[in-house]
């Protein structure tokens, strides 16, 4: 399994760097094609642990993502987790693969850099961690694998979950001021979103 991607640093989910609007995509496989328009884009990297992966995407899918046991390592924390434009995914043996834009564009910025072609957008920020569970919504972690150091640094981190809202709440800089969202979370419309004070993106 593979993961969706996200950076934030602008106060608007649904804009990116300079004011554009970020594109949407769901599925990633081994292409990434976005939708052309204006909303967020979610996106998810290949299965390597090099540092220079490549994101690629596939239309987006109304259907929720299916479910993945609990069993292992991993318990409640194993399925997809998103927010935005950020998609980590943790298989049941505790292994996650995490997916985000850095919001920075190859030929303006130096790496690392998304790259921008045609109406597909590259993501640059890929990481990978293990997760062994401590409880039924706590955790520790480990990153072993980084393209952005600075938002996610090497080393060991922990993890929670609010089972109340669906949300994983993890200890590192990129997701200082914001949780991941789990799939019943991310199934409630943006009106249900603001009454409960989940913001899962576009």
């Amino acid at each position: 399994m593979v993961a969706r991607s996200l950076a934030i640093r602008d106060s608007d989910p649904a804009r990116g760097r300079n004011g554009r609007c970020r594109r949407r995509s769901d599925r990633a496989v081994h292409r990434n094609r976005s939708h052309r328009g204006c909303a967020c884009h979610r996106a998810r990297p290949t299965a390597s642990h090099s540092l220079a992966s490549t994101t690629t995407l596939i239309p987006p899918s109304t259907s929720p993502a299916p479910a993945v046991s609990s069993a292992g390592p991993a318990r409640a924390f194993a399925g997809e987790w998103s927010v935005h434009t950020t998609l980590l995914v943790v298989d049941p043996t505790g292994y996650g693969i995490l997916a985000f834009r850095t919001y920075s564009t190859c030929g303006q910025d130096p790496p690392p850099c998304d790259i921008f072609s045609g109406n597909d957008i590259f993501d640059a920020g890929h990481a990978t961690f293990t997760f062994s569970a401590s409880g039924p919504t706590t955790a520790s972690g480990q990153v072993l694998t980084t393209t952005v150091p600075t938002v996610i640094p090497l080393g060991r981190f922990t993890a929670r979950i609010d089972p109340a809202k669906d949300l994983l709440y993890l200890s590192l800089p990129l997701f200082a001021h914001y949780p991941l969202c789990g799939p019943t979370a991310r199934a409630l419309t943006i009106d249900q979103q603001r009454a409960a004070g989940i913001n899962c993106g576009a």
